[in-house]
């Protein structure tokens, strides 16, 4: 299925591991010439949130109506917010 970058920005990203919500999708890194994804960049939720995490597209299991699953391990999500600062 395909979807525009606009569509997923408007879906909220939730950890399927600890049902954390992550924020919504805020970027995205394509390789080039190739056109490949590698990455997306999550900003976090609230207005004053600095925090954001890449996530690959291996990592999403679903994208929803509403919301788009990744399975991200609990100490992954605390390193790439901890690479952030």
């Amino acid at each position: 299925m395909e979807y525009s970058l606009n569509e997923l920005k408007k879906k909220q990203v939730i950890n399927v591991t600890d049902g954390k919500k992550l924020g919504k999708i805020t970027d995205v890194e394509i390789s080039f010439p190739c056109s490949k994804v590698i990455s997306y960049t999550v900003g976090g939720i609230g207005l004053f949130c600095a925090e954001s995490i890449k996530i690959t597209p291996c990592e999403i299991q679903r994208v929803g109506e509403d919301a788009i699953l990744v399975k991200l391990s609990t100490n992954e999500s605390i390193k790439e917010e901890r690479m952030e600062e």
